[in-house]
């Protein structure tokens, strides 16, 4: 809706919006996780607590939105036909579950949740045996 309803529609538009998208979110998440675990390390002093708040990266709607956008702004400067990005997108939606089952994701969590921007991840950045 966004997209659609938007005064400017070229592609350097979405693409800030994306780009505005994504720093507000990450700014959530700053906020959202970051400050409680930093307040909760300098209340009780253990360690665990700075670790989590480090590891902000999460892929959530916010995420999914701002790299939507930014897609589209690639797909208009490739002067994509709207049919083309509908059949990119259903593409997209098929091989998200494949991709889930059964491409191995990173062990490590940063790693993981970086991956999550992109394909589909458990949240916690380990993977279930196939």
């Amino acid at each position: 809706m966004g997209m659609r309803y938007a005064r400017k529609q070229d592609p350097k538009s979405c693409f800030l919006r994306g780009i505005e998208i994504l720093t507000v979110g990450q700014f959530l998440n700053l906020l959202r996780n970051a400050l409680p675990n930093l307040i909760a390390w300098w209340a009780t002093g253990k360690n665990i607590f700075i670790a989590q708040s480090l590891l902000v990266l999460q892929a959530d709607i916010l995420t999914f939105a701002g790299l939507a956008f930014m897609l589209i702004a690639l797909l208009k400067c490739l002067k994509a036909s709207d049919g083309c990005i509908l059949l990119l997108g259903i593409a997209m939606n098929i091989a998200a579950l494949p991709i889930h089952t059964y491409v191995k994701m990173p062990e490590n969590y940063l790693a993981g949740q970086f991956a999550g921007f992109f394909v589909l991840t458990d949240f916690c950045g380990h993977r279930r045996t196939v």
